[in-house]
């Protein structure tokens, strides 16, 4: 078996590099190629940031399939690690694995462990219609804000729903405000279908949903601290059964870590089904 060689990309095999690990050029992205025999054999990203609330840079890993099994995915692991040597506590995988695969069982073999669970739940309007008559009593009973109003997020401040999503799950406030304008602009989320949740002028909760073949799909719902539990969660709720129905979808789909808990609660409600379990794996720097 040939020699592994792991260095940075050049220039010129940036493209094939991105393309391997299904990223698309960042700043901060450092980029690195390994080769066996001469040939591309895999690939790496690592983000020159921290990207979690607990310190970490992430990590993209991929090995091309007639390469794997031989070494490859490990000695990019280990030139990362060289990479970020006292610079960082330690590495994210940048995506969610799902437990059980092949990938989960190759991190864990890395020294990487799961400590950021993620729940993805579907419902119908089976499961809507079991709600709706909930928030309907909850909102009847208490007081909201006397200006609260629900709108498209398109009409919200984005760079104040930037600030909310980084304080939830870290990244910072302008990485997080970039990426929200290119997720836009690719179909990722559809700002005219995600809510938010208006109280005065400010910004009590907001959602990032679009709808994909009848489905409408929440990438994550955000309500700010000290609006959770009370009117501007029920609202922001009440607003995804509407659009849900509003767009025809079939289902709904959304997901939410262990420490959502009124996401969670919110499953048990609609009687969701729990589809699959991932998790952003860690490992400390040695």
């Amino acid at each position: 078996m040939s020699r592994i060689s792991v260095s940075p990309a050049t220039e010129a095999e940036a493209p094939a590099a991105l393309a391997l690990i299904g990223r698309t050029f960042e700043p901060g992205l450092e980029l690195l190629v390994a080769r066996q025999g001469g040939e591309l054999a895999g690939a790496a990203g690592v983000s020159w940031r921290h990207p979690r609330k607990v310190a970490g840079f992430g990590l993209s890993v991929c090995v091309r399939p007639s390469q794997r099994r031989r070494g490859v995915g490990r000695a990019l692991l280990r030139a990362a690690a060289d990479l970020t040597a006292g610079e960082t506590p330690g590495l994210w995988s940048q995506l969610p694995v799902d437990e059980g695969s092949a990938a989960a069982a190759f991190a864990e073999a890395c020294g990487f462990a799961a400590r950021l669970r993620e729940h993805h739940f579907c419902f119908d309007a089976v499961g809507a219609a079991k709600v709706i008559g909930s928030i309907e009593q909850f909102l009847s009973r208490r007081r909201t804000a006397e200006t609260a109003k629900v709108v498209p997020l398109r009409d919200a401040p984005l760079e104040e729903a930037a600030w909310l999503l980084s304080a939830e799950f870290g990244d910072g406030p302008g990485a997080t405000l970039a990426r929200l304008r290119a997720e836009a602009q690719t179909g990722v989320i559809d700002l005219d279908r995600s809510s938010a949740v208006m109280a005065d002028s400010r910004l009590a909760a907001f959602s990032l949903a679009a709808l994909h073949e009848d489905v409408l799909r929440i990438e994550a719902i955000v309500v700010a601290p000290q609006w959770r539990g009370g009117w501007a969660s029920m609202l922001l709720l009440n607003a995804l059964v509407v659009e849900g129905r509003r767009a025809g979808a079939t289902a709904v789909r959304f997901h939410c870590t262990d420490e959502a808990l009124f996401t969670l609660k919110l499953a048990r409600r609609l009687d969701a089904t729990c589809e699959r379990v991932t998790a952003y794996y860690f490992r400390g720097a040695s």
